[in-house]
């Protein structure tokens, strides 16, 4: 679990790291378009704080199960 500047807490599906680099995961059922943006920013949301929290190069990842797809954020 994380914490945000608003005290709310985050819980990413998936955070793998090691000292090079961490990858943060989100797994959907499907997606509209409009659901697509919201699932990035969530991700960006989680990047940012493992960012601020020291982790080295954060890149995330939404994955869509159903759809068979994935989104690198």
């Amino acid at each position: 679990n994380m914490l945000n500047t608003n005290r709310q807490i985050r819980r990413p599906d998936l955070v793998l790291y090691n000292t090079t680099e961490t990858i943060v995961f989100d797994f959907k059922f499907t997606a509209t378009d409009t659901d697509i943006e919201k699932h990035k920013n969530q991700i960006q949301e989680y990047m940012t704080m493992l960012s601020q929290m020291g982790f080295a190069k954060v890149r995330g990842m939404v994955i869509y199960g159903l759809e068979k797809k994935a989104i690198s954020v």
